[in-house]
This record gives structure tokens, C-alpha cells and sequence, in this order.
């Protein structure tokens, strides 16, 4: 036969962060680009989107990206340092590694100061763009 187990003892190990300690993580935010690709398109187009990302606090910033584009769902990490900007062009796949594709990013950071974030979508072979 076994020894019972004692909950009571096993609980007093449980230690539940305080209201202020769970606050200073920060609230999750997000931003939304609802249409970021990397795709073939008629009459010989080819859909592409550059995404720059800018920190301009004086702390390092942990970013979580998230592609979605049909079945497809990818996840990335990254840190920007204090006033870091990156860009990187065709970002589904540069940074995101995707298929050529057509989907959603989201961007989500911890605190009440994102990054300043800007996608510009453009036809790559016939110099078309626009920017959100």
C-alpha cells in the first residue's frame, strides 16, 4: 500500500506571482498586417512584401512573429536592440522561410511601446507598390 499523498504540503510549494510582479512583464500586444506574400500573380506579376521593423526605446525588444497563410503557419523570434532598425525585402522568405504564398503576420511584443512596423507590398517585375 502506498503512503497518501499530502496536497496540503504540495500546494504550500506553489508560489503565485503577486498582481505587481505579473504586471511588470507587461501586457502582450500585437500588430496586424493582413495581407504580407510572396506569390506569382496574373499577367506575370510578383507579389512581394519588405518589412522594417524599427525599436525606438532605449531597451532591447523580443518580438514574436507569426505567418499564416492557409495550412501554413510559421513562427519566428527576434531582438531588436535599443534604436535598432532592420528591414529585410521579400520577408516570407528571408526572414519567415515560407512558400510562396499570400497570408497574414502578426507581430507581438510585450510592454505599452511596440516597434514602429512597416510592410510595403510591391509587383517586383513590373515596379507597382503600395505600403501599410
Amino acid at each position: 500500500m502506498t503512503d497518501p499523498v499530502n496536497v496540503e504540503n504540495y500546494l504550500r510549494l506553489i508560489r503565485i506571482p503577486t498582481a505587481k510582479e505579473l504586471s511588470a512583464t507587461g501586457a502582450r500586444s500585437r500588430v496586424l498586417f493582413p495581407s504580407i506574400g510572396s506569390t506569382p500573380g496574373v499577367n506575370g506579376a510578383f507579389w512581394r512584401s519588405d518589412l522594417t521593423l524599427r525599436n525606438s526605446t532605449k531597451e532591447a525588444m523580443a518580438l514574436g512573429l507569426r505567418y499564416v497563410a492557409g495550412d501554413t503557419r510559421i513562427d519566428r523570434r527576434i531582438t531588436l536592440a535599443a534604436g535598432q532598425t532592420m528591414r529585410w525585402d521579400d520577408v516570407v522568405k528571408n526572414l519567415i522561410h515560407g512558400p510562396d504564398s499570400l497570408g497574414v503576420l502578426w507581430i507581438d511584443y510585450r510592454g505599452d511601446r511596440g516597434p514602429v512596423a512597416r510592410i510595403e507590398t510591391y509587383d517586383a517585375n513590373h515596379r507597382s507598390s503600395s505600403s501599410l
